[in-house]
């Protein structure tokens, strides 16, 4: 009887597909249902992940360096679990703003990509800590820029950037003392973060600054 195996390309992507439908299901549907489904998915590509490189270590282990071809070069970097992909229709115009945007989706993806391979609390707080850095950095530079050329719009902004940071500290507060599911943390990151502030905060500059 003839065996049917999954293509290469399909299941080197499984991990990948396991967490972008996670991170999408929690995005789009943003409650606690989604975010509960939209972890499992996550943490589901996150084992998946870590077993494959469990199982490539130990078959590297198996073999001497010599009998492998570019053994040197075969393991992958570990932990990247889930990437937000920055995309042109998420900029707003200003090089600045955007960049700044660009790095807040690396360290959130660095963010959770920690949490879901359970790095130790410290690391985690120094990436969260980090993180919220940026976003104060951000928010000043922001709302220097609408001062200057968007004033009439800078009161909204100003007000939902207080109440992101307001939650971020809570957040921080409660996940570091246990209170706080790791699926909350992660479902901040995604929805608050990159959904709300990232992409749609910044498709409503451009349509504004246009």
């Amino acid at each position: 009887m003839r065996k049917w195996r999954i293509p290469a390309g399909l299941y080197n992507a499984l991990p990948y597909f396991y967490a972008s439908a996670g991170l999408l299901a929690m995005i789009a549907l943003r409650d606690g249902v989604a975010v509960v489904l939209g972890l499992i998915l996550l943490s589901a590509g996150g084992l998946v992940g870590l077993l494959r490189a469990q199982h490539r270590r130990g078959l590297y282990q198996l073999e001497k360096p010599s009998d492998l071809p570019n053994a040197g070069k075969e393991e992958a970097p570990a932990g990247v679990l889930v990437q937000f992909l920055w995309r042109n229709s998420f900029e707003c115009g200003h090089p600045l703003i955007d960049e700044q945007r660009r790095r807040l989706c690396r360290l959130g993806s660095e963010l959770i990509n920690s949490v879901l391979i359970r790095q130790p609390p410290s690391q985690v707080e120094l990436l969260l800590d980090d993180l919220i850095e940026h976003i104060i950095d951000h928010f000043s530079t922001e709302e220097s820029v609408l001062a200057e050329t968007q004033p009439p719009i800078l009161r909204k902004h100003q007000a939902s950037h207080r109440a992101l940071l307001a939650k971020a500290a809570t957040v921080r507060d409660q996940f570091l003392s246990g209170q706080l599911a790791a699926s909350d943390l992660v479902g901040f990151i995604s929805c608050d973060v990159i959904s709300d502030h990232v992409i749609r905060d910044s498709r409503e500059l451009a349509v504004e600054a246009g």
